[in-house]
């Protein structure tokens, strides 16, 4: 956003319409009076990695492709009055940087429609050039997948020999940070960093944090390794029915909360439908506010609330093989005051962002200046780290 002091106003926009999404779903309403929380738009479902713990091994069977830039320009125009309560993530299944537009991308969302837009990568793509184009076109959080601190455990996890490449691209891209004068504000969280959580990088985990926070880092993150729909064997653990029936099952909160556009235009119920088994429609042929509130999608909304998964699962197995359903802050609510709880949390952590954000922003220049002065010293200490022999040599 512009402005920085406008997360507050996103914030507080975003959880007035929370109240009206609790009210929603413990009526058991399946009509949204209110836009969805995120909105993520798929530049490209290509990659150019192989991750183990993801669809690119040939699970997600759908047509690949680029999305068309006049086509992002009518979803931009066709949501630009939720700019103030909706944050645009530029990822879904593919790696967004492969998009030659993508920098276009982030200045339409970021500069000239004002969206708060965040972009999620492995940063095999990113040059300086681009680096410096997606933080002066207004890009409010670039987060790296990393996965790894180390080059064996990265060709493990990532399944490709690049993380010498990535990791000076995620070098450059601090440094460029801290350098660049665009004359107004930068996006003072510079970037965040995460690593799912698995069997082949856990160990690495308490040096991964080590390591990374001396650097200008917003958040170094670890995450819960999820499934998508069955696709990922490691992950497939965390489905525990306890033998409930379907009918006492939980109900998964995202068709609610959040919605998804491919490359080509097609809405999905579910984010984390890597297929495109439900289609509620396509933003070519409508706008998503009504494809948001759409017949497909309200019937979808209400199949989960009857657990009728035959509804849901006429094109192949989604709920009942997803571990996001058994993840409790995936649920939808049942206990409206447990809501206003968590609702003052996210209020809470709005305040210090932008009350705070000073003092944390100088914190990331700091960190700047260490990694300006000792970047050498850092990358021998971690290349140190690759040549130690770790508790799994192998290269799955």
């Amino acid at each position: 956003m512009l402005s920085r002091n406008d997360w507050m106003e996103l914030e507080l926009t975003k959880q007035r319409h929370r109240l009206r999404y609790i009210d929603t779903v413990l009526s058991g309403g399946v009509h949204c009076p209110f836009p969805p929380r995120r909105v993520f738009i798929e530049p490209t479902n290509v990659c150019n990695l192989n991750c183990v713990h993801c669809v690119h091994d040939g699970k997600m069977t759908r047509p690949k492709g680029f999305m068309d830039m006049a086509l992002f320009r009518k979803i931009m125009d066709d949501i630009k009055g939720w700019n103030r309560s909706t944050e645009l993530c530029l990822f879904q299944q593919g790696e967004p940087l492969l998009h030659r537009e993508i920098a276009e991308m982030a200045r339409l969302a970021g500069t000239h429609y004002d969206f708060f837009t965040k972009l999620n990568t492995n940063g095999v793509a990113l040059t300086r050039e681009l680096s410096a184009q997606l933080i002066a076109n207004g890009l409010d959080y670039l987060v790296f997948s990393l996965d790894a601190i180390t080059p064996q455990t990265y060709l493990r996890v990532k399944r490709r020999d690049h993380f010498h490449k990535v990791m000076d691209n995620i070098l450059d891209y601090m440094e460029i940070w801290g350098d660049l004068d665009i004359g107004r504000e930068r996006n003072y969280f510079a970037c965040d960093i995460n690593i799912l959580e698995e069997e082949a990088n856990r160990h690495e985990i308490p040096v991964f944090r080590e390591m990374l926070e001396r650097l200008p880092v917003g958040h170094v993150s670890v995450y819960q390794l999820h499934n998508y729909m069955g696709a990922v064997e490691e992950a497939n653990a965390k489905v525990d029915t306890g033998g409930r029936p379907h009918a006492h099952w939980p109900c998964c909160n995202s068709p609610w909360d959040v919605v998804g556009i491919r490359w080509n235009g097609d809405v999905v119920a579910c984010i984390y439908d890597y297929d495109s088994r439900y289609v509620i429609g396509n933003v070519g042929d409508a706008p998503l506010e009504a494809i948001w509130n759409g017949e497909r999608m309200t019937a979808f909304r209400r199949a989960l609330l009857e657990r009728r998964f035959d509804v849901v699962e006429a094109r192949g197995p989604m709920c009942s093989e997803c571990s996001i359903l058994w993840m409790p802050e995936y649920q939808l609510p049942t206990d409206y005051y447990a809501e206003i709880r968590r609702m003052e949390r996210y209020l809470c952590d709005a305040v210090d962002r932008v009350g705070n954000r000073w003092p944390r922003t100088e914190k990331l220049l700091e960190r700047h200046r260490y990694l300006k002065e000792h970047r050498a010293a850092w990358r021998a200490e971690l290349d140190a780290l690759g040549s130690a022999p770790g508790p799994e040599s192998g290269r799955g």
